[in-house]
């Protein structure tokens, strides 16, 4: 079981690699509007893990620093 999740775990590493390099060496690539939304993306994630323990909602911060006393 150990050995077929390495596999797995080295095939999705691989594609993913190919599709970096697919996009940062493409004539035709947008790599910043790629970028952005990786970046969003994973913004989104870490949100979504910090909710239960920060108290936010899902849809990110909309609050300023005094909403929180200051700090």
């Amino acid at each position: 079981m150990n050995q077929l999740v390495n596999s797995l775990t080295v095939l999705l590493a691989a594609i993913i690699g190919v599709a970096i390099l697919s996009v940062i060496l493409s004539k035709n690539s947008n790599t910043t509007a790629v970028i952005q939304a990786g970046s969003q993306g994973f913004g989104s994630l870490l949100t979504a893990a910090e909710a239960p323990v920060s108290g936010s909602s899902f849809g990110g911060f909309t609050g300023s620093a005094t909403s929180f006393g200051g700090y």
